[in-house]
């Protein structure tokens, strides 16, 4: 099986300091750019349509060291 492209060594401040607003980010292909974007830097703002599953990307963000404590619009 191919390695994912969330395997691939991302530069920690390539993004530092962007803001990036992620649709579809509780799963699928947005959870991975979110999670990409967040990697690299970027403060991520999550939006989609289940909150659990929002909180879920948003913790994850925050277990590997990116972002910072996550806020509710809602």
């Amino acid at each position: 099986m191919p390695a994912s492209p969330l395997d691939r060594p991302v530069p920690a401040a390539a993004l530092a300091g962007e803001i990036a607003v992620v649709t579809g980010a509780g799963q699928g292909i947005g959870r991975g750019i979110a999670l990409t974007l967040a990697a690299a830097g970027a403060q991520v703002a999550l939006v989609g349509r289940t909150a659990a599953t929002l909180t879920a990307v948003a913790e994850e963000i925050m277990a590997r060291g990116a972002g910072r404590r996550p806020s509710s619009a809602m």
